[in-house]
């Protein structure tokens, strides 16, 4: 399990400079946010800030930015939401676009933990450094 504590002012220093890279996405991606909100936790992996928040009870994950490996810590993100009993509820991905609905019938299991989406809605690309604050 990741080792998520509560965030200080003295996180500023090193968690402010990850989340200017992720210029673009919304207010949970402002330090001041994040701390002032209340119930949020960090952990470090590999250096970078990854948060646990709780919303009106309901434990999420803020989409990682500024990682070194994606796959790798979102593997992490996984893990530590099967080992506290919850689901992995990610958000932030899409920064603020609008909501895109994809129906049911687009939506085939083809694993245990593996979704394939066949719809016809398409989003716009986005830049790599802009969705994951790559420099």
């Amino acid at each position: 399990m990741l080792d998520f504590r509560p965030i200080c002012l003295e996180d500023r220093a090193w968690i402010e400079p990850v989340m200017q890279a992720a210029a673009g996405h919304g207010s949970e991606f402002s330090f001041v946010n994040l701390y002032l909100w209340g119930d949020q936790r960090v952990a470090s992996v590999d250096g970078t800030p990854v948060f646990l928040s709780n919303f009106s009870g309901s434990l999420t994950y803020p989409w990682p930015v500024g990682c070194r490996d994606l796959p790798g810590t979102l593997e992490l993100l996984r893990q530590d939401a099967c080992e506290r009993g919850i689901p992995l509820r990610l958000f932030g991905l899409l920064g603020r676009e609008e909501d895109t609905a994809i129906p049911w019938g687009d939506i085939e299991k083809i694993g245990t933990d593996v979704l394939l989406v066949r719809t016809a809605v398409s989003a716009p690309p986005r830049s790599r450094k802009k969705l994951f604050g790559v420099k």
